[in-house]
């Protein structure tokens, strides 16, 4: 029979899929070993770096001088004053993007990426469907990866 072929392919990439890791359930990214979270209540904030060191991804939630609420981002990676970069929130096959600024710190170690976004942001729901590991990128190659969102999204909680 002529139709036997057509249903062997099907089969052979569906195999092919699972091999590589593409196919449905495949694992993300392993978290950052030797990191955790840090939360503190005022201002509400979560920070994901080495445990007792400098935190590398944080968030807070913070007023703008009109009064509106945002989530404010931070990345810990070398940074020029007033260039722009993209950092990535990743996980469960979702993603978002939230626009950096270069920032220079308060130490003088090479600058921070800075952004903020509205509470009700994509990112939100990346990291409320997240029960994965999320990780935090930026389009320059500098990545994190934390076991959970939950600190993440309890700053979106309470910023809303």
């Amino acid at each position: 029979m002529k139709s036997a072929p057509l249903l062997v392919l099907p089969a052979a990439l569906l195999l092919a899929a699972c091999d590589t890791g593409m196919g449905p359930g495949a694992d993300g990214p392993a978290p950052t070993q030797g990191y955790g979270w840090t939360v503190q209540s005022d201002p509400v904030s979560a920070a994901f770096g080495p445990v007792g060191g400098r935190a590398e991804v944080s968030v807070a939630c913070r007023a703008t001088p009109a009064g509106a609420r945002v989530v404010a981002w931070t990345y810990d990676a070398p940074a020029r004053p007033g260039t722009g970069e993209v950092l990535t929130i990743a996980a469960g096959g979702l993603q978002a993007t939230v626009s950096m600024t270069g920032q220079a710190d308060d130490d003088g170690s090479g600058g921070l990426w800075v952004g903020s976004v509205a509470p009700n942001d994509p990112s939100r729901q990346v990291l409320a469907a997240a029960s994965d590991p999320v990780t935090f990128s930026l389009s320059s190659g500098a990545s994190v990866t934390a076991p959970e969102a939950g600190p993440a999204l309890q700053v979106y909680r309470a910023c809303w």
